[in-house]
């Protein structure tokens, strides 16, 4: 063979092997089969809804496990510390990145992101909107979980209702509670926030904490929620009882929904992912009568809410690049907009600027606009311990068992000691709150 020709092999294999780690498709998963945790929620119905598809190219199975958010993290826990296998895809809400990520639970993703004989361009990191990307998965320097359903939480109101009583939708919570006031009325509440414990109370105070300046700790972990910022925010929040319905300390997400549905309530804050429920005639009785706002706050600032769902690769997975590939598969360019056209929720930012996806989904641009200043609630390793400390003291204090300062000083102690707990060291910061 002359030179020319042995050449010309040559660059022809060499282009070929090029070719091949560009597309990073060329990997053989055929015969993996692959178990996923999964929050039970429409988010895992339309990934069910993708696995024949994914199954068909790769020739690998998927079986989906699904729990509820109460069980969730403890049948997660206890595979992660047996090293059982049992999951190989992971589905979790950010706040325990934490602790999965530090306790060696979950795959660093850069290690097939980075791998060119793995990951597929097409796939395009660099369309994930980033603030949200890194508050989901970024874990010292490590990535651990991508997107898996994207959520702020929003103002939710009845604009024939505010525009029949001449009311500008609030941008400030004295002005909901002003509106909120005007509004109730029969069998029209004016307010509904999900206060249910843990996690609705949680994410219901955290705009009113943010928007006073406050946070949940400082670098030393030393909570800093019964400052100055924060009584002012749990008195703010009590204020507006008056104008929610009878047992709202007892309503989550769903109960507040319900209301919103069924007409009798002129104003939530909500969960952008549930917001879809609103425009079918089959459920909804305000089709057509909904507006979409940021949050309130105070003169100071307004900061949203950033939540939602991650999903990774369980460290003790055998099969890490099918489940790599599966992950590329329900969350790429192409999935995500049919996802997002369907009704869910993508943190792509060409999913959100398409105005196929505004034209169903008409509060897009209030998502956008409310990613200019969001906040992600801690990361923690005791997360789960912690919100359920303070949310059950909120309960408290809102029933009015305790007043607001000796509530959160009495809270803000206990926690203190759940942070030394676990190896944080607030005592370097100063000693535990008294109350």
């Amino acid at each position: 063979m002359s030179k020319v020709k042995v050449g010309i092999v040559i660059s022809t294999i060499f282009s070929l092997i090029i070719m091949s780690s560009l597309c990073g498709a060329e990997v053989s998963i055929k015969g993996v089969k692959l178990v996923g945790s999964f929050h039970t929620s429409p988010t895992t119905e339309a990934i069910k809804k993708m696995i024949p598809a994914f199954e068909a190219k790769y020739g690998a199975k998927v079986s989906i496990v699904e729990e509820t958010y109460a069980t969730m993290h403890e049948r997660q826990m206890s595979e992660f510390i047996a090293h059982t296998g049992a999951y190989d895809v992971i589905e979790y809400p950010y706040q325990w990145l934490a602790e999965y990520a530090s306790g060696g639970h979950v795959a660093n993703l850069y290690d097939f992101i980075n791998d060119p004989e793995v990951y597929d361009p097409a796939f395009d990191m660099d369309d994930w909107i980033k603030p949200v990307l890194l508050t989901y998965g970024d874990w010292e320097g490590g990535l651990y979980a991508i997107p898996n359903k994207f959520d702020i939480y929003i103002g939710v109101f009845r604009k024939d209702l505010y525009e029949n009583a001449g009311i500008n939708p609030p941008a400030t919570w004295r002005e909901l509670r002003v509106a909120s006031e005007k509004l109730t009325s029969g069998d029209i509440y004016g307010l509904a926030i999900p206060l249910k414990v843990d996690d609705p109370m949680m994410c219901s105070f955290h705009p009113f904490l943010w928007s006073y300046g406050g946070d949940y700790f400082d670098d030393n972990k030393y909570p800093i929620f019964n400052t100055e910022s924060g009584v002012a925010a749990i008195k703010t929040l009590k204020s507006l009882l008056p104008y929610m319905p009878e047992g709202i300390l007892n309503w989550g997400y769903d109960e507040v929904q319900t209301a919103m549905q069924q007409g009798k309530i002129a104003y939530m804050l909500q969960w952008h992912a549930f917001l879809p429920g609103l425009q079918d005639p089959e459920t909804s009785k305000v089709v057509g009568k909904i507006g979409y706002d940021l949050s309130p706050g105070t003169p100071l600032c307004r900061i949203q809410s950033l939540g939602g769902w991650a999903v990774g690769i369980a460290a003790d997975s055998r099969h890490k690049v099918a489940a790599w590939k599966f992950i590329e598969f329900i969350q790429s360019k192409e999935n995500a907009l049919k996802f997002a056209l369907g009704g869910g929720s993508s943190a792509r930012r060409s999913v959100l600027t398409n105005p196929k996806v505004t034209e169903v989904q008409p509060w897009t641009p209030v998502l956008l606009k409310a990613l200019e200043n969001s906040h992600g609630r801690p990361r923690i390793l005791n997360w789960m311990e912690v919100q359920h400390t303070i949310a059950t003291g909120f309960n408290d204090i809102l029933l009015g068992k305790i007043d607001p300062e000796k509530g959160l000083n009495k809270i803000a102690a206990k926690v203190y000691e759940e942070m030394q707990r676990v190896g944080y060291h607030p005592e370097e910061t100063g000693p535990k709150p008294k109350y």
